[in-house]
């Protein structure tokens, strides 16, 4: 949103909104608050639409229930049209809520002259896209099937990035936190200097997840320093990429990708990881312990 159509967005966790945004929210001339929930009835997403809109914000919501609470309360709704979600750990809704975002930053972007026509037909088009691009991941998955058999049995895993990329860190490793029960933390990059850095040994994996884009070469310094303290790298780069392969003890390439769209096409094979680590470890990937598909408590 702040990239495609250049508005001032934050991304609190709904658990912590009211405390969180409770004296800084209002301060914005008419704000608008986007609830993203896949049930529909996440219990903290309904008490921040309930605070947000006692205090006069607008409500959009983005769920893929048509018939829950959040759908009803909402001002404007969005349904994303994933279809039954049938595991806990949400895999084709957060795609598809990712895309969904993205098609709304570009009208966005559109309308207030952020985008030229010209452009958001472009990245329209992009959008498009991200379908063959996974097609063709899921395709070739064996690679991946075969560098779970060297992670599966490891206590921790990194998950490092920059930029856009961060996001796609942050998902890859809560996938593999629920359902293969291996520790993994997420990480900005380059922050990773600041503490995470001390614990690298020889055979620590970290993931990097590498866009061709304006952090690159920063990025590629960060891998340089992990390889220099022995860490296992795995990168997940644009196809091609031979200097990143060179770097890594593993690569996964993926097609070229509008970065705007990455956090898709480059988040499949990441949850691919984590469904043939769980496999191998025993476990049901369609049914984490200790979670549930909606929370409704607090």
């Amino acid at each position: 949103m702040s990239q495609l159509a250049e508005r001032v967005v934050d991304a609190p966790n709904a658990s912590e909104f009211i405390e969180s945004m409770s004296n800084s929210l209002w301060r914005f001339k008419n704000p608008c608050l986007i609830l993203i929930s896949q049930s529909g009835e996440t219990y903290d997403v309904i008490q921040a639409a309930k605070y947000a809109k006692e205090h006069g914000a607008k409500i959009l919501a983005l769920t893929n229930n048509t018939g829950s609470s959040i759908y009803r309360m909402a001002d404007k709704a969005i349904n994303i049209h994933a279809g039954p979600e049938i595991g806990v750990a949400a895999t084709k809704t957060f795609s598809a809520q990712v895309a969904t975002l993205g098609r709304l930053a570009i009208e966005i972007g559109k309308m207030n002259g952020a985008l030229k026509a010209k452009e958001a037909e472009s990245l329209i088009d992009d959008l498009y896209e991200v379908p063959k691009i996974v097609n063709e991941i899921l395709e070739n998955q064996s690679m991946i099937a075969q560098l779970a058999e060297n992670l599966y049995n490891k206590p921790n895993i990194f998950y490092l990035a920059r930029g856009i990329s961060t996001a796609t860190a942050r998902e890859g490793a809560l996938k593999l936190k629920e359902i293969a029960y291996i520790h993994a933390e997420a990480y900005n990059a380059g922050e990773s200097k600041h503490g995470p850095l001390a614990l690298s040994d020889a055979g620590l994996p970290v993931v990097f997840i590498v866009l061709p884009d304006g952090v690159y070469n920063s990025t590629v310094s960060n891998i340089e320093q992990w390889n220099a303290r022995n860490a296992e790298i795995i990168s997940v780069v644009q196809k091609g990429d031979k200097n990143l392969k060179e770097l890594s003890k593993y690569s996964i390439e993926i097609p070229q990708t509008n970065s705007a769209f990455s956090p898709i096409t480059y988040n499949a094979p990441l949850q691919l990881l984590a469904y043939y680590c769980s496999v191998k470890r025993g476990n049901d990937p369609d049914h984490p312990r200790h979670l549930a598909k909606s929370v409704t408590v607090k």
